[in-house]
């Protein structure tokens, strides 16, 4: 489920990224991982998977069909 609140742009730093179009409210999903799960072990590691999946145990990781693949990593977030 991509909000329709955010578009994927080019970024200042680099790549793309998605940015807010509207005021998006505390709780509102902006996107979800919601593609397959990758082990720690699994033998088919891209560069692109490297990249656009989200470790969410130990030892797993998940991708995404829609814009989550491109949320990028902060130090200091402002969604989570």
């Amino acid at each position: 489920m991509d909000n329709t609140k955010v578009k994927l742009k080019a970024s200042p730093l680099g790549g793309q990224g998605l940015f807010a179009e509207e005021r998006i409210a505390a709780g509102e999903v902006i996107a979800e991982f919601d593609g397959a799960i990758y082990p720690f072990e699994y033998p088919g590691w891209t560069e692109d998977l490297l990249n656009h999946t989200i470790q969410f145990e130990r030892y797993s990781f998940r991708d995404a069909t829609g814009l989550a693949r491109r949320i990028n990593h902060s130090c200091e977030p402002n969604c989570g």
